[in-house]
């Protein structure tokens, strides 16, 4: 897929639009969020494209029970204009699973997705053969167990058509020392799960260090897999403390997006786009 190139490291920057939808709860809420609507997705969406020049944009997977054809026909006009017209690729996830998993998308009354992961990744899988996304992450901040993944994802891996090229992606773990953890611990077998490895920055991550992200990188590089930071504050900005823009106690500034795509990571997830978009335009 053709689009911008970039300097230093980075190959993919990734917009999100989680929030603009209103299947969101988070919809209604203000702070320069904003809303994407029939009259101003296209200019919004130029405007990630051509203006911050972004190649990406992460897309919400609705809740479960939806069928991927039942999706409204302004999601599925999005999801076109994207990828035809913009030709961006397209980065989906279930929305707004974080912290609220087991409380929110439950498949029956009894249980949550925890009890079912086949269920779970049934969920998924139907998803991909109709969009067919370019990459997705089925875990967002779920903070469950590496077996839990591995058998969600071997189910998804089960369920979609032969010749499916989207890429899975995980564990998108908060924070970047939690996901060196994991890599460790369980070696090969993590990189033998996901296509890339992917990390967390938000709330208040202390541990997005340089050396934290330098380990995370090199790790997922000595098993052939890229290490993404799927999740960055729009305002990390260099030597700030992500969630409050505070300087760290010690005074030893976090590295920050621009040092973390120079010198390290190939895709950047930047939350919340819309809000920053004249701070980052320039910065890649």
């Amino acid at each position: 897929m053709s689009g911008p190139k970039y300097k230093y490291n980075l190959k993919y920057y990734f917009g999100v639009l989680d929030t603009c939808f209103p299947e969101h709860k988070r919809y209604e809420e203000g702070g320069g969020k904003g809303k994407l609507t029939e009259e101003n997705y296209k200019q919004v969406l130029n405007c990630l494209r051509h203006e911050a020049g972004m190649n990406g944009v992460r897309m919400p997977i609705f809740c479960h029970g939806v069928k991927p054809e039942e999706y409204t026909d302004f999601y599925k006009e999005v999801y076109r204009y994207l990828r035809e017209d913009l030709k961006m690729y397209i980065y989906a996830t279930g929305l707004t699973l974080g912290h609220n998993m087991g409380r929110e998308y439950r498949f029956s009354e009894e249980g949550s997705w925890l009890e079912d992961s086949e269920s779970f990744a049934a969920w998924y899988a139907e998803y991909i053969n109709y969009f067919e996304p370019d990459f997705l992450s089925p875990f967002k901040e779920s903070g469950c167990s590496f077996e839990k993944q591995a058998e969600v994802v071997e189910f998804i891996k089960a369920k979609v058509k032969p010749g499916c090229k989207t890429k899975i992606l995980g564990p998108d773990t908060q924070h970047v020392k939690q996901v060196v953890k994991h890599v460790e611990k369980n070696g090969a077998k993590y990189h033998e799960l996901y296509d890339i490895i992917t990390t967390h920055s938000a709330d208040s991550d202390f541990t997005a260090t340089a050396e934290n992200h330098r380990a995370a990188v090199e790790y997922a590089a000595s098993h052939g897999k890229a290490c993404w930071n799927t999740e960055n504050p729009s305002f990390w900005l260099p030597g700030k403390q992500p969630a409050q823009g505070k300087e760290r106690e010690d005074g030893e500034g976090l590295p920050g997006i621009k040092v973390v795509s120079k010198d390290w990571s190939s895709g950047i997830l930047l939350d919340i786009s819309k809000t920053v978009l004249s701070l980052i335009m320039k910065e890649f």
